[in-house]
């Protein structure tokens, strides 16, 4: 989207709130394209995760990965660790 593009940009997001058949086009094809990195979660969850490991004196060595890539590395392995624990 251009630099000044805001009457596209509101038409839009007014287009989406009361389509209803967009609205749920949009959501459907969002949950199987748009990433961690992009959402109002995946953020803080990243801050929290560098926060946590850096309090408790742990490196930060990313070798190129996105800091959502180790955070949910971490997560997975915390999963698979309560799983076997049930």
């Amino acid at each position: 989207m251009a630099v000044g593009s805001w009457p596209m940009l509101g038409t839009s997001l007014y287009d989406l709130w009361i389509d209803k058949a967009l609205y749920d086009d949009m959501s459907r094809v969002a949950i199987h394209s748009v990433s961690d990195e992009v959402n109002t979660v995946g953020k803080p969850l990243s801050c929290f995760y560098l926060a946590s490991r850096l309090s408790k004196g742990g490196d930060l060595a990313p070798n190129g990965r996105l800091i959502n890539d180790m955070r949910n590395t971490l997560d997975s392995h915390i999963n698979r660790r309560r799983t076997s624990c049930l």
